[in-house]
């Protein structure tokens, strides 16, 4: 196939003046249209040989409008996909919706030339870059939970005793004669108080009888 005219689709006049200089330069018929829109009306009327889509582009897109151009014409020019991102997705993307040939822009001459070449030959075809191997996850150490310190057992100190509970309450205690336990009491016992039997007398303590009523007495 011999490539003469060729359609330019991009609403970009710098991309489509940059892409237009290659190709005159190979001696090649330019045509441009700004839109999705415009490329289904153009090819009412006229078939070039080779169309340059861009994806990105206001309305329709570029994998939108290469799917109604193939989808309504089964010997549609074929279409080489222009696109700033070159991912597989973009790709994939590409082939499906019908185009043959993809240019990551910005592209060199040598790359036109080669996509060109193939479009010529009926070998075109997008092909899908390989997706690089994974990297090795590396391993992240283990992390050992220690289990928290325990705090040294404080000593209680012991519980003073009550003595109420224990029933020795230093207090004294009535039982009806006397305080119990009270050192009164207790000084009063040994001496002859109110113990019982009443008062006690002991020799040599108390009031002494009068010897002058000695007599009287015995009498």
């Amino acid at each position: 196939m011999n490539i003469k005219k060729a359609l330019v689709v991009d609403d970009s006049k710098v991309a489509h003046l940059t892409l237009r200089k290659l190709l005159l330069e190979r001696g090649i018929e330019v045509d441009w249209v700004g839109s999705g829109e415009d490329c289904i009306k153009y090819l009412e009327t006229k078939k070039p040989d080779i169309i340059f889509m861009d994806v990105m582009m206001p309305g329709m897109d570029g994998f939108e409008t290469t799917r109604a151009i193939t989808g309504q014409h089964q010997d549609a020019s074929p279409i080489v996909m222009c696109s700033a991102n070159a991912t597989d997705e973009d790709k994939r993307d590409a082939k499906e919706s019908g185009a043959v040939g993809f240019l990551s822009k910005p592209y060199t001459p040598d790359q036109l030339d080669a996509v060109m070449q193939t479009v010529s030959e009926g070998t075109a075809a997008i092909s899908m870059e390989e997706i690089g191997t994974p990297a090795t996850a590396v391993p992240m150490p283990s992390v050992v939970e220690k289990a928290p310190a325990t705090l040294p057992e404080l000593a209680v100190p012991p519980r003073k005793s009550d003595s109420r509970r224990r029933g020795s309450d230093p207090r004294p205690r009535w039982n009806g004669r006397g305080f119990l336990g009270s050192r009164t009491n207790r000084r009063t016992r040994g001496l002859g108080g109110c113990g019982e039997g009443g008062p006690r007398h002991h020799p040599g303590t108390g009031p002494q009888p009068d010897p002058r009523n000695r007599g009287a007495d015995r009498a």
